[in-house]
């Protein structure tokens, strides 16, 4: 679990924040987030994902996959189609991928 970053005491945000002026590019941003050790850069990451809009899913997509899993459903429950063991398809894909 990533602990929730304190803009006040976390090192690497008052790192990111002193630096900012300076940074004018998303690579500069880049640049300077891989110099952080991985604690550090997953406190920024947490601070950032709180500052993000959530994004609502899209109702259309939503309409779409529930559609297709009635859709599916249907077709296994009248018979016209037969489902694959869990085991036949992880083999199938370990086939296909060369594992």
């Amino acid at each position: 679990m990533v602990p929730t970053p304190n803009p006040a005491r976390s090192l690497a945000l008052r790192l990111i924040f002193a630096t900012f002026p300076t940074i004018s590019t998303v690579t500069e941003i880049e640049a300077a987030l891989e110099k952080l050790p991985p604690e550090q850069l997953h406190e920024v990451a947490a601070w950032l994902e709180t500052r993000l809009a959530p994004v609502a899913p899209d109702s259309s997509v939503e309409d779409t996959w529930s559609d297709e899993v009635k859709r599916r459903i249907e077709e296994l429950d009248s018979g016209r189609v037969q489902g694959v063991p869990a085991e036949q398809v992880f083999a199938r894909a370990r086939q296909i991928l060369g594992r």
